[in-house]
């Protein structure tokens, strides 16, 4: 039988630490735009309001950054600020803090010019970061499998949305699979059938999130497409998601930013939508993936 939880994850997390007799600590690694899934729109809001909800907030105390501490209404609860606290060096890649400037150009900034995220791209691919775009699956296979080949403890898989439509035609399956091993697919040996070494089966945003790859390769779907700006798909709304369309272009966010060696996205061919898609894409300086370097890749 389904079980339906309506409390966030805020409100679960504090509820199960009420119920230590000796007391908890709490702690939570909050990243910006990772929001992908119901009762987690509110960020340190729903925090704050789980910790009151308790009606004993007298008994807990809040260590935050500066950023965080200085920025939200505590409402009353006691919270020390820490610089300590601010995770602002990443261990992903060399190139991953561009990255991110990239993505979050791409996705949630429709002013910023495509000069400066073509410059962006420019300089993660000089760091040895490159960003690709094809049409062609085949071609993205092959890449990662010649970019790392003879490389067994490297890893790159198939990601995909689990609102995209239009990928399942060009042999990625999105679907719900209740049986998905995500420990296997990210840390099997590249022989092992269920591994992502074996690309044929993807992880959705809720597998990936917060894990990476080597080398992701993202299958753009048709939840979200370009026309003069992002378009969105819209569902059978949920009345607990405020914004279903920031959801969407998270998704995106978490899904492009999983690589530690690079990214290469495919677009499916065939619609006007995703002609759109991979022509804004490259216009923001990601660089047509061919056989001519699928053929350099097997070369190096």
């Amino acid at each position: 039988r389904n079980l339906v939880v309506k409390d966030s994850e805020p409100t679960l997390l504090v509820q199960i630490a009420q119920r230590m007799p000796e007391g908890c600590v709490i702690l939570g690694l909050i990243g910006n735009g990772q929001e992908i899934h119901t009762g987690e729109e509110a960020g340190i809001e729903g925090w704050i309001d789980a910790v009151r909800a308790t009606g004993r907030e007298a008994e807990w105390a809040v260590h935050a950054p500066p950023d965080i501490a200085g920025k939200h209404d505590f409402k009353g609860l006691s919270v020390e600020s820490s610089e300590v606290l601010d995770l602002n060096i990443t261990l992903r890649s060399h190139a991953a803090e561009k990255l991110h400037e990239w993505v979050n150009g791409l996705i949630d900034q429709p002013g910023r010019s495509e000069g400066d995220l073509q410059d962006i791209a420019l300089d993660l691919r000089a760091a040895s970061y490159p960003i690709l775009v094809t049409r062609d699956l085949a071609w993205a296979k092959e890449y990662a499998r010649t970019r790392f080949e003879g490389e067994a403890n490297r890893r790159y898989g198939l990601l995909a949305s689990s609102k995209a439509r239009n990928i399942s035609a060009h042999g990625v399956d999105n679907g719900y699979d209740r049986f998905f091993d995500t420990a296997k697919w990210f840390n099997a040996e590249p022989t092992h059938p269920k591994s992502c070494c074996q690309l044929d089966k993807p992880a959705q945003e809720f597998h990936c999130q917060g894990l990476e790859l080597d080398l992701p390769i993202v299958c753009w779907g048709d939840d979200v497409w370009w026309d003069n700006g992002w378009q969105i798909r819209r569902g059978r709304q949920n009345p607990l998601v405020r914004d279903p369309d920031q959801f969407r272009r998270n998704t995106y966010r978490v899904l492009m930013t999983r690589g530690r060696e690079g990214l290469v996205i495919f677009v499916p061919p065939g619609t006007p939508k995703m002609d759109a898609t991979a022509d804004r894409l490259i216009r923001c300086g990601a660089a047509t993936l061919d056989s001519r370097r699928v053929g350099a890749s097997r070369v190096a």
